[in-house]
């Protein structure tokens, strides 16, 4: 819904400024989501949550003898979403689709990922 207001707000609802809407969807991400990236989500313990990260079809790492591609979610644990987001840059560079705070991955979407969660840390 609120892609679809942007895009209308932006665009007058013809199909010119998608790149523009793009842009300012994911800095209305960012900054509807600074609070839960500094914070994070305690799950496991009091000092440990997990990110959940995605990839792209042409996305494919090797991190500690572990295959990571469009087929698993890497799940990295980490004290706080926004360490999580750092730590998954520096295990795959900016070569992944998504990465979500524990609280924000939906389960129900596994059955796209055929290999599981496999654990990146």
């Amino acid at each position: 819904m609120i892609l679809q207001k942007m895009f209308t707000q932006k665009t007058g609802n013809d199909k010119t400024g998608v790149i523009d809407v793009y842009s300012s969807c994911v800095n209305h991400f960012e900054r509807s989501a600074g609070s839960v990236l500094e914070t994070g989500t305690n799950s496991n313990s009091e000092n440990e949550m997990k990110t959940y990260v995605t990839f792209g079809q042409e996305h494919i790492h090797k991190v500690n003898g572990k295959i990571f591609d469009k087929d698993c979610v890497a799940v990295i644990e980490s004290p706080s979403a926004k360490r999580g987001r750092e730590i998954a840059f520096e295990l795959f560079g900016p070569k992944f689709c998504f990465e979500y705070p524990e609280k924000h991955f939906n389960m129900e979407n596994m059955h796209f990922f055929p290999r599981g969660f496999i654990k990146a840390n």
